[in-house]
């Protein structure tokens, strides 16, 4: 009781119905008066997610979300987007949400305690597509490409553009809004190829650049030594190209010096070799030598020596 306010000042640690009574005496009698005080909980519960952060971008349908919740009065439930997530001993809770579509999504997280008291957490984010996984990722004209994606609605028709080749592949995603397409690479310039998967339905898309066409092989250089030769002399050809191809070579005007094979030092990557021994009867003057070759990719060059035979 406080003497100079003329009140009674409690503060109740537990809920409930309490019945007080108020006793004071003065000079004359004592006097005393009862009521009953009904004490109530206002307090919201603790709410903390973990997972997932607001204003993320995803590439699936599915999500999970996470986290922890406490009340000194005790917890009711916790309620994401109207379904009921168990709670756990320690207060932690999960649930997985499935989508059917892409785009903007808001995920209302609302815990709440014995006495009706609640607490609501927001999440804004964002399912986008995604090309996921390109392979191979490098290849020639004919090659069989794979792509494979996520994201896109559940269920929706997938086109896939490759370089300059528009609908290269249609197919229709899964339930979990994946993909998968296999196609053949087509005709395209040399280098990077631009892969772009659209959604039909959602009308959005994703951009892949990681496969590159390659249509070119490349011949460094190619020495001849030992010539001009004589009668059992060896005149050795080498070749500097990609590694892991098949070379040959030819000089002009012998016949038994055609499509004569190289073979590729196994300790110096991208030099090949080749020799020719002369024989009675070969005889040419100022003979062009020429060398074919073929990368691992099936790309073909050939290439004619500086030097003359």
């Amino acid at each position: 009781f406080d003497e100079a306010t003329q009140e009674f000042r409690w503060t109740p640690s537990v809920t409930g119905s309490f019945q007080v009574t108020f006793a004071g005496t003065d000079e004359s009698n004592q006097t005393q008066e009862t009521v009953r005080i009904t004490v109530v909980d206002t307090v919201p519960p603790g709410l903390e997610v973990t997972e997932p952060s607001s204003g993320i971008e995803i590439s699936y349908l599915s999500i999970a979300v996470s986290g922890t919740v406490s009340d000194a009065a005790g917890m009711t439930s916790v309620n994401v987007n109207g379904n009921d997530a168990p709670i756990q001993a320690d207060g932690s809770f999960q649930i997985t949400l499935t989508f059917q579509t892409n785009g903007q999504k808001i995920i209302e997280v609302i815990a709440t305690d014995v006495n009706n008291n609640q607490t609501k957490h927001p999440i804004i984010l964002s399912i986008v597509p995604n090309v996921d996984k390109v392979e191979p990722q490098t290849g020639t004209i004919g090659t069989e490409v794979t792509v494979k994606g996520s994201g896109f609605n559940a269920g929706e028709t997938v086109a896939v553009d490759f370089g300059a080749t528009a609908g290269a592949a249609i197919v229709q995603s899964a339930s979990d809004g994946t993909f998968s397409a296999t196609f053949q690479a087509t005709k395209q310039p040399q280098g990077n190829v631009l892969i772009k998967a659209t959604g039909q339905t959602s009308n959005t898309f994703a951009t892949n650049e990681t496969f590159i066409i390659d249509t070119i092989s490349e011949l460094v250089s190619v020495q001849v030594d030992g010539s001009p030769a004589t009668l059992g002399k060896t005149i050795v050809v080498t070749l500097e190209a990609e590694p892991k191809g098949d070379a040959r070579f030819s000089i002009e005007g012998i016949s038994s010096a055609v499509d004569l094979s190289m073979k590729e030092n196994p300790e110096v990557s991208r030099v090949y070799t080749g020799s020719y021994t002369a024989k009675e009867g070969d005889n040419v003057r100022d003979a062009t030598l020429k060398v074919n070759f073929t990368d691992a990719l099936g790309n073909k060059a050939s290439r004619t020596a500086e030097q003359r035979v």
